[in-house]
């Protein structure tokens, strides 16, 4: 009986002062946006942050990726609980999902905010959707999507997330890089 007690003051406190985050799983699907065609091996990338009021990055609490099947179907697993004891706020758009596939531009995806409470609970409102892709053309347009994924992916302000845990959204720029190369573009990606 105690321990109901402890836990039931601790999830109050935590609703005040939240300390303790966590996230079920995402998932959705990617298609082609013209056709309709489910995209398979694209790569999905979600990152849960904390923000300060400023919505300059304070901690990034989770950075995951998932590849779709040949459905177009992905799933990031579920994470937490997390601890972070100091300033931060989470909106209600969080997870960001940041999708991208060979051929295709890059997607960036907020949560519809429809989340019960982004305290603690850093759920997703956008499970089951369907994202779509457009077809790259290799111009300039092509080129800022890529070089925005890219600045995404290896931003220093969203600590405690290491990229190295997005290997294939990476390697998807990589691809989208040394297509523009090929044609002689790309020139100013890192």
């Amino acid at each position: 009986m105690v321990s109901a007690g402890i836990l039931v003051g601790l999830l109050f406190l935590n609703g005040l002062f939240p300390v303790v985050w966590f996230s079920p799983a995402v998932y959705g699907k990617v298609v082609d946006q013209t056709t309709g065609i489910p995209i398979a091996n694209a790569a999905v990338a979600a990152s849960w942050r904390l923000t300060s009021w400023e919505s300059s990055t304070v901690r990034c609490l989770q950075l995951s990726e998932a590849t779709t099947d040949a459905e177009g179907k992905f799933r990031i697993p579920a994470w937490g609980p997390t601890f972070h004891f100091g300033s931060g706020n989470m909106d209600r758009t969080q997870p960001e999902l940041y999708v991208i596939a060979d051929g295709y531009s890059p997607l960036r995806s907020s949560s519809s905010g429809n989340v019960t409470s982004a305290y603690i609970y850093a759920g997703p409102g956008m499970n089951g959707r369907e994202f779509e892709l457009r077809r790259a053309e290799l111009s300039d347009a092509y080129e800022r999507d890529l070089a925005d994924f890219w600045f995404f992916l290896a931003t220093p302000n969203k600590r405690d997330c290491d990229a190295f845990k997005v290997p294939q959204a990476g390697n998807r720029v990589v691809n989208g890089r040394i297509a523009l190369s090929e044609i002689g573009r790309g020139a100013g990606l890192p």
